[in-house]
């Protein structure tokens, strides 16, 4: 009986290692920049994704006070622009982001948006706080997005972008990133894939127990 349920536990370990849904974490470290560029003088589509014009630099915390959330990389809002986001040509789970107010001329607070590809607004988080030079993740949960807006407009700071990808993923329709995976090296299991399998297992034992 034990070693049939260890078979069972392998079989769906394997299983949710295998799921489609991870956890995709853009941390912008495989970028580099002396001070602060625009993301899309050569590096537009990272991760697969298109960038808007606007504003959105790459900065390095060496070089500025606001520090980056994982390693020296990060984004900043440089114009300003109101709104400003990023698109995908194919549907993504966005989960969140590090965020936090500029150096100077910081907003108080920010938003993020999710739009459908007919450019419709289908979700919206509330107004979320932010510190001058201390990152806090503004939680989304957006399902099926194909974009992604920030609204507050003036200057800050965004790191560690997180997203699902779909069945279709936003990296296959942009041949400037092969792989955002494996050129992050950050992607998590997602957490509710495993509890299934769990509880699942657990439920079957709790049978089998019973018809002893």
């Amino acid at each position: 009986m034990r070693k049939w349920i260890a078979g069972l536990v392998v079989v769906l370990t394997l299983c949710g290692m295998n799921a489609k849904a991870e956890a995709v974490i853009l941390d912008f470290e495989g970028l580099t920049a002396a001070s602060a560029e625009s993301l899309i003088a050569s590096n537009q589509g990272y991760g697969g994704f298109t960038w808007d014009t606007s504003g959105w630099y790459l900065y390095s915390d060496t070089s500025y006070p606001n520090p980056a959330h994982s390693g020296h990389y990060g984004l900043v809002n440089n114009h300003g622009a109101n709104p400003i986001g990023l698109s995908s040509a194919s549907p993504f789970d966005f989960t969140g982001a590090w965020v936090s107010g500029w150096y100077f001329n910081s907003p108080q607070q920010i938003k993020a948006q999710g739009f459908d590809a007919g450019n419709s607004l289908i979700a919206e988080t509330d107004w979320f706080p932010l510190v001058v030079s201390e990152n806090h993740f503004l939680t989304a949960n957006f399902a099926g997005v194909s974009r992604v807006n920030f609204v507050g407009g003036q200057y800050y700071t965004l790191d560690d972008f997180t997203f699902d990808e779909n069945d279709e993923n936003p990296v296959e329709e942009n041949n400037n990133v092969e792989n955002p995976v494996e050129e992050n090296n950050n992607v998590i299991p997602e957490p509710a894939t495993m509890a299934l399998l769990g509880s699942g297992l657990l439920g079957f034992v709790g049978l089998r127990k019973k018809r002893s």
